[in-house]
């Protein structure tokens, strides 16, 4: 649709929202934009709420429905003969609130990443959440993210730990390694090639460095790596060399 005919029907749209009855505007913008449609014969954002039993529930861009239960989001059916309630209508502002303390409670962007809006009510700042295993930090911090077990009895590790920490918030190893951190971070996939070795190469090489033996102790990684440390750290000179800038 041109850009004119958008402007026309969105104007068009403003108009009759003022009526009495009228939906709000905000929804008329959404149709514009790609993002309403109709469910038999109801008007429905990307964005809208529904109430499902005590739980609040938020329609995502494939219009499913998420809920926040116990701490954790999850996708659900929708409720038979759903209220949706649209964006710009009264009660669309309690449901931001709602949603926001929702958020505050955990570490969850449930509702926030589909209505940003969400965010102006929240108390606490937006984090997310990562898998070590598969997420590496951006620079200028180590990428590799190191439990606090991982770091026991070695220093360089730890000064790695402690300069991590200017932006991780939180670090849970209780399973897997998750590490938290502020949701605009520019975290990145971890590739599959990268290895403790070729970061500490890479670190070593970049900050005018260079290792030891005794500064890696490759037995608090369980042996994974020793295969590949010990020639490096062992007295292998040219090797050594090249983790000199």
């Amino acid at each position: 649709m041109a850009q004119s005919m958008i402007d026309s029907a969105l104007s068009n749209f403003s108009q009759q929202a003022k009526q009495a009855g009228g939906l709000p505007e905000a929804v008329g913008k959404a149709f514009a934009e790609g993002k309403a449609t109709i469910d038999n014969g109801q008007v429905v954002t990307v964005g809208s709420f529904v109430r499902k039993d005590v739980f609040l529930c938020i329609v995502t861009a494939d219009y499913g429905l998420l809920m926040v239960k116990d701490g954790s989001a999850s996708s659900t059916t929708f409720p038979p003969k759903p209220a949706y309630i649209l964006p710009g209508s009264s009660d669309y502002e309690a449901c931001l609130i709602e949603a926001a303390k929702l958020e505050d409670a955990s570490t969850l962007n449930t509702y926030s990443e589909i209505v940003l809006e969400v965010a102006k009510y929240r108390t606490t700042a937006r984090v997310k959440s990562y898998n070590a295993a598969l997420s590496i930090l951006p620079q200028p911090y180590f990428p590799i993210v190191f439990s606090e077990d991982q770091i026991k009895g070695n220093d360089l590790l730890q000064m790695l730990y402690t300069e991590q920490n200017k932006l991780i918030v939180s670090r849970d190893n209780s399973r897997s390694l998750i590490f938290t951190v502020p949701f605009e971070s520019d975290i990145q996939d971890k590739p599959r090639d990268l290895s403790l070795y070729s970061a500490l190469m890479d670190y070593a090489k970049g900050h005018n460095k260079k290792l030891a033996w005794n500064m890696v102790d490759d037995r608090t990684f369980n042996n994974v790596i020793e295969y590949k440390l010990a020639p490096i750290f062992k007295g292998a000179e040219s090797d050594l060399s090249l983790l000199m800038a």
